[in-house]
């Protein structure tokens, strides 16, 4: 694969783990809530993103017990809404959150301050699912 066609598949596998996440922690943390998902808009990834989710929105016919805990998505019934990146997006502070978390797993001790705010405010899925 090319370059740019392993950034697609590395969006699109960013995505779907987050998904993933989201519907079980829905599943397992709310009662009657569902969800649709808000995706900044990358005209590479865009269509592999929303097939990819609608794949994991059908019916569980054809999975083994043991994926049937996962999929089909339950708690998030919409296609991805794709928005562009703006001067004032969310998305921008996703983006910067997302930078910090990364290089302080590469340990980079320059952004301590920012990851202090933003640590109280990951959710922590695994440990909140297993209580």
């Amino acid at each position: 694969m090319s370059a740019a066609q392993l950034n697609v598949h590395a969006h699109v596998t960013a995505y779907m783990v987050c998904a993933l996440h989201v519907d079980q922690w829905l599943r397992h943390l709310s009662r009657d809530e569902i969800c649709m998902m808000v995706v900044e808009d990358n005209e590479q990834a865009r269509t592999l993103i929303r097939e990819t989710q609608n794949e994991h929105q059908r019916s569980d016919a054809d999975l083994s017990e043991e994926m049937r805990e996962i999929l089909p998505f339950k708690r998030i019934m919409e296609d991805p809404l794709f928005q562009p990146k703006r001067r004032s997006s969310v998305l921008q502070l996703a983006d910067f959150c997302a930078y910090v978390i990364k290089r302080r797993f590469m340990s980079d001790r320059r952004y301590d301050r920012f990851y202090g705010v933003l640590a109280p405010q990951i959710a922590r899925v695994d440990e909140e699912l297993s209580s």
